[in-house]
């Protein structure tokens, strides 16, 4: 794949939210073996990240609470190995 460093890229669909990110977590796990979903509320900058796909590896799903969503990311994406 050609490298993407500042290009914006957009997906629109007609799926539900909820539906289009278990698309996208399905073929991360495929691809990855997990995939690591974050989010926030509105009022608050605290994130929320936890993993799918670990389960079926055997190993407890992981959580996350608080923190910059690169940290969080990076946090969880280290703790699954």
């Amino acid at each position: 794949m050609s490298n993407l460093d500042g290009v914006h890229l957009s997906v629109r669909s007609s799926l539900p939210e909820m539906q289009l990110l278990g698309c996208i977590a399905s073929s991360e796990i495929s691809a990855q073996g997990f995939a690591v979903v974050l989010g926030s509320l509105a009022k608050r900058q605290q994130v929320v990240g936890y993993t799918l796909g670990l389960a079926k590896r055997g190993h407890p799903e992981i959580v996350s609470v608080g923190g910059e969503e690169d940290d969080v990311f990076g946090l969880l994406t280290a703790l699954q190995d």
